[in-house]
């Protein structure tokens, strides 16, 4: 072979080759997330998602399960209870937890608990500031922001910001209005904040629905539609410009009226929410 010829092809071959290493780091990074259920019967319910490097970490009140993109289970680990929400920052898993009462002046007991990618507790961090009951909490820009519950009397619910080592940084107050006593989860993504809110019975009884909120937690948005969740959000970038993962579940009761929640019910469904302009 002619060796301009051979350096022609060899110039093809290295341009495919990267292409397929591409492709395969791609996959092997997580790729593209796709609607996900979580399959099993668990007690209480589902309290928030993380999805990070092709995973899904599912937190459902006294446990923690890891799945795959697609939903197979491939870790489950007992959880004191209340595990809610949680996020996934820099390998480790973070979830809001409070031993304590919620929606009760000054009777919470909160910690950030800390978990390996393979689920392995790494450390508790307690975190006194938000008195209703720690709930949610996600990572941005270098900081922590963790919301919860507040007592029935307050005109205006807490999201605190904390530093990498959660040093309390800020506090900011956002006006309860129609919402059933605070946040339940938080996320950031497409440079808004995204806070999930049950609201209150006289609304929609148990829909959580997200309202968008800016960098200081000014009200952007309060979207309601119903095909909004019920459960945790998280962010996540896929190719198809889908920029939440929004978990739902449904429940139903045991024989001895114990909640417990079916077998393929407890879905994460990517979907995209254009931030208001």
């Amino acid at each position: 072979m002619p060796q301009t010829n051979m350096r022609y092809c060899m110039k093809i071959f290295a341009y495919y080759f990267a292409i397929c290493a591409a492709a395969l780091f791609t996959a092997c990074a997580g790729g593209h997330y796709k609607t996900a259920v979580c399959p099993g019967f668990y007690h209480d319910h589902l309290q928030g998602i993380a999805a990070a490097q092709g995973k899904i970490y599912w937190s459902y009140t006294t446990k923690i399960i890891r799945t795959g993109k697609d939903g197979e289970i491939e870790k489950i680990v007992d959880a004191q209870r209340h595990h809610g929400d949680c996020c996934f920052y820099g390998g480790k898993l973070y979830v809001a937890v409070n031993h304590g009462e919620f929606n009760t002046k000054n009777k919470a007991d909160n910690y950030v608990y800390i978990y390996d990618a393979d689920l392995n507790f790494l450390d508790k961090i307690p975190l006194p500031e938000l008195e209703g009951g720690l709930g949610g909490i996600t990572h941005h820009n270098g900081s922590f922001y963790a919301v919860g519950g507040i007592d029935g009397s307050e005109a205006n619910f807490k999201i605190c910001k904390y530093s990498k080592d959660f040093k309390l940084e800020r506090e900011f107050f956002v006006p309860v209005g129609e919402s059933f006593l605070g946040a339940q989860t938080i996320c950031h993504a497409s440079g808004r904040f995204w806070i999930g809110v049950y609201l209150k019975k006289e609304f929609v009884p148990a829909r959580l629905v997200l309202w968008e909120m800016d960098d200081n937690f000014g009200i952007i948005k309060k979207h309601a539609r119903p095909d909004l969740p019920n459960c945790g959000i998280d962010a996540i970038e896929n190719a198809d410009g889908c920029n939440l993962l929004i978990a739902k579940y449904r429940g139903k009761k045991s024989e001895k009226g114990k909640k417990i929640y079916a077998p393929y019910a407890n879905a994460a469904v990517p979907q995209k929410i254009e931030p208001t302009k």
